[in-house]
């Protein structure tokens, strides 16, 4: 662009054009960069004194514009994977990324353990404002699979079972064990097996489980749920948990010892 427009020069009038520090020109100068300019002219013109004047111009930066950062995330896997993707940069552009204040870098940061992360990621352009774009990346956490050692009990099923048998003489139930046991599948995490069971107040005391090996032991009928947890020592992974519902139901050992009748007083 031209740095000066000069009105009200005749014909025969001589002008000058010094930009800065430059050589005098009889031409314009003209700017294209950002910067502040001084320009200087001159005007001679036969039977006048001489015009002198000097002139600030001034080019802006512009904003840049039509850049965009991707930041998806994704769940771990053990594999490093590239933080961010700059859409829109130009050739020339400098990008530069900065990973939780650690300092600003031309290489892209690349995640591998779980974990929330902060980045930005600044353009720089020629004769442009600086553009920075602040993103987050998230790295979930990978799940871990827990099941029961016996394929019968499934994961997270139910059950009715009647193994419990009541004495009819002397209303005592002879205690029934069941094996809970559960097996870390993939073996990710290096965690631990603990087991727990979990009675209404209704049901209270009827069952109880041993907490490192899954043996549960049932006393009287009623519903059970039974829970395996395995914990993670990799904190990259979750901890996990799977339970089933045992209804236990018990029958008696002989007939006709447990009577009903619709109403408490008879004729």
């Amino acid at each position: 662009h031209p740095a000066v427009a000069v009105e009200g020069i005749l014909a025969g009038d001589t002008v000058t054009y010094q930009l800065g520090d430059n050589e005098p020109s009889n031409e314009i100068p003209m700017l294209q960069n950002v910067g502040k300019y001084t320009v200087k002219i001159e005007v001679t013109r036969a039977n006048h004194e001489k015009y002198s004047a000097s002139f600030t111009a001034e080019i802006t930066a512009a904003n840049i514009e039509g850049i965009s950062v991707q930041a998806d995330g994704w769940t771990y896997d053990g594999e490093a994977h590239q933080a961010v993707s700059v859409v829109g940069a130009q050739d020339g552009d400098i990008v530069e990324y900065n990973l939780n204040n650690q300092g600003w870098t031309t290489s892209v940061p690349s995640l591998t353990d779980a974990g929330t992360y902060n980045i930005d990621v600044r353009i720089t352009r020629e004769n442009y404002a600086d553009l920075t774009i602040h993103a987050t990346v998230s790295v979930a956490k990978a799940e871990q699979e827990l099941a029961f050692a016996d394929e019968n009990y499934g994961v997270n099923g139910d059950a009715v079972i009647n193994d419990l048998t009541i004495s009819a003489l002397h209303n005592e139930t002879t205690p029934v064990t069941y094996d809970f046991s559960a097996i870390d599948t993939n073996k990710l995490a290096d965690g631990e097996i603990t087991y727990s069971v979990l009675l209404s107040e209704e049901d209270a005391g009827i069952a109880a489980i041993d907490e490192a090996t899954g043996l549960l032991t049932v006393t009287d009928p009623g519903r059970i749920l039974i829970r395996a947890t395995l914990s993670s020592k990799n904190p990259n992974y979750n901890p996990c948990e799977i339970s089933y519902e045992l209804r236990i139901v018990a029958k008696a050992d002989e007939q006709g010892d447990f009577l009903t009748f619709e109403s408490p007083t008879a004729e």
